[in-house]
């Protein structure tokens, strides 16, 4: 038997890899070999750390809930906001993450500090987290 109810405790996990190079510029992958490769390629030597951030697998009242803020609507015309959809699902979805501090601690993950990421690290977990949630239009 297929169960179909998402418990609450079912999770997914976003594994990347963040590179930064001497001149401070931040590049990121989910495939560390990928990202490995296309650096030696055109010479670039950089610092690169793994990561992951663990989230919680959305159910039907969460997409819905989701839904009303990349959806809009003026003169009889709907307009969706991709990035606002991915944007929303890595705010309301994430539980966890691994990055920490130039001291050692622990980043919690939360909205403040999700608005601090460096884009191309915000767009890459982004990018995952709608592949494995199916999708802006998957449901629709």
């Amino acid at each position: 038997m297929i169960n179909l109810l998402i418990e609450p405790n079912d999770e997914f996990v976003v594994e990347f890899a963040v590179a930064k190079d001497k001149n401070g510029r931040i590049y990121s992958d989910t495939n560390l070999v990928d990202l490995k490769e296309m650096l030696s390629t055109v010479g670039i030597e950089c610092e690169i750390e793994e990561h992951s951030a663990t989230f919680k697998k959305p159910n039907f009242k969460d997409v819905v809930d989701m839904a009303e803020a990349f959806y809009g609507s003026t003169g009889g015309r709907i307009s969706i906001n991709l990035i606002q959809d991915k944007y929303k699902k890595v705010t309301k979805l994430i539980k966890s993450w691994t990055f920490k501090d130039l001291s050692g601690n622990e980043i919690k993950p939360t909205q403040e500090n999700i608005n601090k990421l460096e884009p191309i690290v915000a767009q890459v977990i982004a990018d995952k987290v709608d592949i494995e949630t199916g999708g802006t239009l998957s449901g629709f």
